[in-house]
């Protein structure tokens, strides 16, 4: 409608405005202030910013700072620097490898899916976590592969709670890609939402179920 095109059009003449500063305050000297100039890109989405948070992605000094970089190009609708960010798939710091495929997956790169895939089954506990959180933002991009890796953690039993509960919220972000669910992934669902694990079935009720009701309807 002509005031859809209005309010864009308001938008991007004011990200105009604000992007010289915020480039500024990516490069400062605290990194507080550079987590948070990486934090407002992502409601940006600003294609012409990319270079920039590629870079960020790559070289900043502080890990929570190069994390958002490349939360803020996986929002970004574009593959402009995918090739900058493809070389994080072999970052040293597993988790910088778990979002960088992230932000990959969600523009389509396979190769990336199957990073997550294999980070999901680390020995390390908290990159097992972080795989499974950034499987659920991969949306579309989710295979049979990626929610039955997840379903597989919520089932296991010897899995830490955090995880399971982080497995189940992204199973129910990505319950709007029906073709991604198997068999397996609701046997396993349900497995892990008896009696014995009550702290597991509310989070199944609350982040999948609840979601799946509400996208059906």
């Amino acid at each position: 409608s002509a005031a859809q095109k209005a309010a864009g059009a308001a938008f991007k003449a004011e990200s105009a405005k604000v992007r010289p500063e915020l480039a500024k305050l990516l490069k400062h000297d605290v990194w507080v202030v550079r987590f948070y100039a990486a934090f407002a890109y992502l409601g940006l989405k600003d294609i012409e910013a990319l270079p920039l948070l590629a870079e960020v992605a790559a070289t900043d000094s502080e890990p929570r700072v190069r994390q958002l970089a490349l939360q803020a190009i996986a929002e970004t609708p574009s593959k402009f620097v995918d090739d900058k960010v493809s070389p994080l798939l072999k970052d040293p710091a597993l988790e910088i490898r778990a979002y960088a495929a992230m932000a990959l997956a969600r523009h389509g790169n396979a190769e990336a899916v199957k990073t997550l895939l294999d980070l999901s089954q680390h020995t390390d506990k908290m990159v097992r976590y972080t795989a499974s959180w950034a499987m659920g933002y991969i949306g579309k991009q989710a295979t049979p592969a990626v929610t039955e890796a997840l379903s597989t953690i919520v089932a296991n039993l010897s899995e830490r709670d955090s995880n399971r509960h982080e497995a189940v919220a992204s199973l129910g972000r990505l319950v709007g890609n029906s073709s991604a669910f198997t068999p397996k992934v609701f046997a396993d669902i349900l497995s892990a939402a008896g009696s014995q694990e009550m702290i597991v079935t509310r989070t199944v009720l609350n982040s999948f179920f609840a979601k799946a009701a509400k996208d059906s309807a």
